[in-house]
C-alpha cells in the first residue's frame, strides 16, 4: 500500500485529507510543519508528499528546499490557501510535481496522485 505524508499545521485539515485518502486505498501519516514533514521522511519513508505552504516552525518553501536538497525527486504536491502569495514557476522549478488550491477538489487530488504514484 502506498504511504501519502500530510504536513499541515491544521488538524481539521489533516483529518480530512487523512480520511480521503485511505478511503480511496492509501496509507497516511501526518506532521504539523516543516520540521517535524522531514522527520517522518525518515522515519515512515512515503511515497508521495501533500504540504501546505504556511505553517509555523517551517514553512512549505523551507520544507520543499531541505527536502530537495537530499532527495530532489521526491513527489510533492503543494496543498495551500495561500498561493497568491507564491511564485508558482518558482515551486514548480524548485521541484515541486503539482500545485493545488485549498479547498481541495477531491476529485483533482485523486487524480493527480494517481497520475504520479501510479
Amino acid at each position: 500500500m502506498k504511504k501519502i505524508l500530510i504536513v499541515d499545521d491544521e488538524p481539521f485539515v489533516q483529518e480530512m485529507l487523512s480520511d480521503f485518502l485511505q478511503m480511496i486505498g492509501y496509507d497516511t501519516c501526518t506532521a504539523l510543519n516543516g520540521k517535524e514533514g522531514l522527520e517522518k521522511v525518515k522515519s515512515e519513508k512515503p511515497d508521495l508528499i501533500l504540504v501546505d505552504l504556511e505553517m509555523p516552525v517551517m514553512n512549505g518553501v523551507a520544507f520543499c528546499e531541505a527536502l530537495f536538497e537530499k532527495h530532489p525527486d521526491y513527489p510533492v504536491f503543494i496543498v495551500s490557501a495561500w498561493l497568491n502569495k507564491y511564485d508558482p514557476q518558482a515551486l514548480l522549478s524548485m521541484g515541486v510535481r503539482e500545485i493545488l488550491q485549498k479547498p481541495i477538489a477531491f476529485d483533482d487530488l485523486k487524480e493527480a496522485i494517481e497520475s504520479h504514484l501510479s
